[in-house]
């Protein structure tokens, strides 16, 4: 092949492995789609559709630490990609730790608006954090107990103090 520019191969290798990787995501066959997505980034380590897809997929094998690691990956390389913070949310959210994915979703919200998913988000989890406090997240119990400075503390404080008022462990 000669040194002119209009000479390229019509794909790398590591798009037709990812190619292959999404077809196989779309068929809900996650673990043959991770052998691909390894095989592409192995040929390029900074392929960030890679690593979302591959993050998406431990995603839904409940492999969160996995997912985790991944989708930071690609905010290393693009820390304003609104599909890596999208997907970081949603493993925050699915991890359990709603107080982060609403930070998440915010700041997705702030940097593109135009995408409802992080509005969506954004509700899910305020619904979440109001469900883990059993609804007594009210501005009540934030005028009782002064000094709190996150939800997870607002919850701990209410578990203590139920176990105060009923007087044992449940």
């Amino acid at each position: 092949m000669s040194e002119d520019s209009s000479e390229r191969p019509a794909f790398k290798s590591v798009d037709a492995y990812y190619a292959i990787a999404r077809t196989l995501q779309v068929k809900k066959e996650y673990q043959r789609a991770l052998f691909y997505l390894a095989l592409a980034l192995r040929q390029d380590e900074r392929h960030t559709p890679s690593y979302l897809l591959r993050s998406l997929c431990y995603m839904i094998l409940c492999e969160t630490d996995k997912a985790l690691a991944d989708v930071k990956t690609v905010l290393q390389y693009e820390p304003k990609n609104p599909h890596a913070l999208l997907l970081l949310a949603e493993i925050y959210y699915l991890r359990g730790d709603f107080e982060e994915a609403l930070r998440t979703f915010h700041l997705g919200v702030k940097l593109r608006p135009t995408i409802d998913h992080f509005m969506v988000g954004v509700h899910k989890c305020e619904t979440a954090i109001q469900n883990s406090c059993n609804g007594m997240f009210t501005s009540d119990i934030c005028s009782i107990l002064p000094g709190l400075q996150t939800v997870r503390s607002i919850c701990l404080r209410i578990w203590i103090l139920r176990i105060f008022i009923c007087g044992r462990f449940q």
